[in-house]
């Protein structure tokens, strides 16, 4: 933001005239070639609406929170993966030789015999967000050698089982933990999104009224170095005469070279500003200098626009709903209660039930097509099959070490909401003290302007008739543009307090891309909610 120091007050000091002109004219000619001349390339004058479009198109912070709203669906989607459905197939060849006792090799006729295997299963299972976990599979095997041939098992099997967590990894709260926070984390960095947008909003409209108010300023000690040149030339004129003494033109050329040297530092002011509204835009580099002129004054003043205390009071008792970073901190502190609830639960000793239930088939013969009828020739069942373990941790320190983590996390979350809640009271009420205070010190700003033109008029006037001194005419012209610079702070000071309090209380109607919406309107009354309470 502009201060005073940026608005090109000068302090004054005394200096013998010849060193005070040739300072100032050297300074004024290191400054012309220090800042570059934006003169030289083609500029086009650029509106306050228009900036702030280039802005939510081209800005790189709103970019990294579109990009963190990619990253945090990703991170959801991976957690979701914990659920999905699991395939499973496997197949085994195998063959093994055995050699026979001298007995067996008596009563079979051979001296060894190699054992064929082959088996084959699929199944699916899978992990619910209540717990359980749900399987099924089915497979066939058979083995085949010398012996038995030709009344070579070909055996199946199907089963379906069930596992329950009774204590641990029990419900939708222990299971779907990382899934849920998950969510949560992706709808805050959505609302990070807004509040980016919102944001960097605001910091072009800064950015433009503080190239708005140098422009002014560069004009207005444009106007005093005129001034200045033509009270020389009154000067020389005069002294020539024989009406004022010499050591005038001394004093007036030195004035004019001051001037001259504040002129050329807010030249170098408008530059800078032109940079940073730039680098706000979010434009590259080499395009700050299109920049041209500002196409929007500042916003009109007027008693009705200052809101009652009541209205102030009523506001900031709703502003809250408004806020993105309050949902956002909102919902991260949901998220570490969903983590606080899963840790307890880990602390909980495993017991888990399965249960299972199927059945078993067979099928003779060597051919490898009686695999296909394993499943279904000569079945018998039902299998059923329960089981109960239960495992703990004697110490159990991993569980318990989450948990305080956990806690711990809660509790940050919920000071950082309720540190936000006071923080956005106090720019709320910030925002509304300067708007009618920087209302108030445009009024009596203008009224200053008003009355040191009528003086410097006069004192002009007196001066040319020999009933005044140069050093009064160049006071009163101090104090004009003293005057005129506390207008211009005042008035950019205002509109920068306008979009603060929108941003304070978010009321900046944008949706995401690429539907943004917004009026020029938005920028620079406002709230309507305060409009409509008036």
């Amino acid at each position: 933001m502009m201060s005073r120091t940026a608005l090109l007050r000068l302090s004054n000091v005394c200096l013998p005239a010849p060193l005070l002109v040739g300072c100032t004219w050297a300074f004024a000619v290191l400054v012309t070639v220090a800042v570059p001349d934006a003169s030289a390339e083609e500029t086009q004058r650029i509106g306050l609406l228009e900036a702030v479009r280039h802005t939510l198109q081209h800005n790189p912070n709103v970019k990294l929170s579109q990009f963190d709203v990619e990253a945090s669906r990703g991170a959801l989607q991976q957690e979701s993966g914990s659920f999905d459905t699991v395939s499973a197939v496997s197949g085994e060849v195998s063959r093994e030789y055995t050699i026979l006792t001298s007995v067996e090799r008596e009563q079979a006729g051979i001296d060894d015999y190699d054992t064929d295997g082959t088996t084959l299963s699929a199944g699916l299972s899978r992990y619910l967000r209540t717990g359980q976990t749900v399987s099924v599979e089915a497979s066939v095997s058979r083995l085949a050698d010398d012996i038995s041939y030709p009344t070579t098992p070909n055996a199946g099997a199907v089963q379906f089982a069930l596992l329950q967590p009774l204590l641990k990894g029990r419900g939708r709260d222990a299971a779907a933990a990382n899934e849920s926070q998950a969510e949560k984390q992706l709808a805050a960095s959505r609302y990070d999104l807004q509040r980016s947008i919102a944001e960097q909003i605001a910091a072009t409209v800064a950015a433009y009224w503080d190239y708005h108010a140098s422009q002014r300023v560069l004009e207005t000690l444009k106007q005093s170095e005129q001034r200045a040149e033509r009270r020389l030339e009154d000067t020389k004129a005069l002294v020539a005469s024989g009406e004022i003494p010499q050591t005038d033109i001394e004093q007036s050329a030195a004035d004019l070279a001051a001037r001259a040297a504040r002129r050329v530092k807010a030249e170098a002011a408008v530059f800078a500003a032109r940079q940073a509204l730039g680098i706000a835009i979010g434009i590259p580099n080499d395009s700050f200098s299109t920049l041209g002129e500002t196409t929007n004054s500042f916003p009109t003043l007027e008693t009705k626009d200052l809101p009652s205390k009541a209205q102030i009071a009523s506001f900031l008792a709703t502003c809250f709903s408004q806020r993105s970073d309050l949902h956002a901190a909102e919902l991260r502190a949901e998220a570490a209660q969903i983590v606080l609830a899963a840790t307890k639960n880990n602390e909980l000793p495993q017991l888990d039930l399965t249960i299972g239930a199927g059945y078993s088939a067979l099928d003779e013969g060597s051919p490898l097509g009686r695999l296909r009828t394993a499943l279904s020739e000569d079945s018998s069942g039902p299998n059923l099959l329960a089981s109960l373990t239960y495992s703990f941790p004697v110490e159990n320190n991993t569980a318990q070490g989450l948990r305080v983590q956990a806690e711990a996390l809660l509790a940050q979350r919920k000071i950082l909401v309720e540190e936000l809640q006071r923080q956005i009271r106090s720019d709320v009420a910030t925002a509304f003290a300067t708007i009618e205070g920087n209302f108030f010190s445009y009024q009596q700003s203008q009224a200053a302007v008003r009355a040191f033109e009528r003086s410097l008029e006069n004192e002009t006037t007196k001066q040319r008739m020999g009933l005044s001194s140069i050093l009064l005419v160049q006071q009163v012209e101090d104090q004009l543009t003293s005057a005129i610079l506390d207008n211009i702070q005042a008035a950019r000071d205002y509109a920068v307090a306008i979009i603060s309090l929108r941003l304070a209380s978010e009321l900046l109607p944008v949706a995401e891309e690429p539907h943004y919406q917004l009026s020029l309107n938005d920028l620079i009354t406002l709230p309507p909610t305060l409009a409509q309470q008036q």
